[in-house]
């Protein structure tokens, strides 16, 4: 099975709001700041 980016970025996401939602990220949400911005970051670098 091949992976695309595409999917892998979706994965990734998919995964990121999975962490989002068990981390307490309500205590410092610039915690989810940061785990967005390494995401768009590897999206742009990927693209």
């Amino acid at each position: 099975m091949d992976l695309t980016e595409e999917h892998i970025l979706e994965f990734i996401s998919r995964e990121t709001k999975e962490v989002l939602k068990s981390v307490k990220v309500k205590e410092d949400p610039r915690i989810e700041e940061k785990i967005w911005s390494y995401v768009y970051e590897a999206k742009d670098r990927s693209t």
